[in-house]
């Protein structure tokens, strides 16, 4: 399957377990995704089939570890904490806050150990929704989870993310089309 011939989820979720094979050699083609789409033309519908076509196709042999951030939970706990998007790490600071309870330090400590091994695969939707904070947000996904070869499928409306930002080799950016 080749990058340019994706015209479904399904091959989407294929490319992004796909191992790399030069990484040793610097090459990483575990390059981040980002879905544009306007209202309603099913980004977050397509994140969940992206979820669960990652559980059948990788099936434990990669042992990736699928996650999905709603923006608008982390926004709305980011305005009850009155913390910033720019707090230290984003990421392992949103998994303090959401796995907080005793129960929950077994699911946090796999993530973190996933991230940290570059097991993740991070479905992070509606960057859009971040409202005046999306440009902090979006900050953070491009130079930090990007960077660190984080597999991440980002969804947006088009007039939601900075075009520019996304304008290089290293994203695949993929426009979805109105039913």
């Amino acid at each position: 399957i080749a990058w340019s011939k994706v015209d479904g989820i399904a091959k989407l979720a294929a490319l992004m377990i796909m191992p790399v094979t030069d990484r040793a050699q610097g090459e990483d083609e575990s390059k981040p995704v980002l879905i544009r789409g306007e209202a309603g033309s099913g980004k977050t519908w397509a994140i969940r089939q992206w979820l669960i076509h990652i559980a059948d196709l990788d099936g434990g042999e990669h042992k990736f570890v699928p996650m999905k951030i709603s923006v608008q939970e982390l926004v709305y706990l980011l305005r009850c904490s009155g913390v910033g998007a720019r707090t230290t790490h984003l990421f392992r600071w949103f998994l303090e806050k959401t796995y907080n309870e005793p129960k929950d330090r077994a699911i946090k400590t796999m993530l973190i150990s996933a991230f940290e091994t570059r097991r993740l695969l991070l479905a992070i939707d509606g960057v859009d929704e971040a409202a005046d904070i999306s440009h902090e947000l979006e900050d953070f996904i491009l130079e930090e989870l990007a960077p660190a070869g984080i597999r991440m499928l980002i969804t947006s409306r088009p007039d939601g993310v900075r075009d520019q930002m996304y304008d290089n080799p290293f994203w695949r950016v993929y426009d979805l089309e109105m039913l």
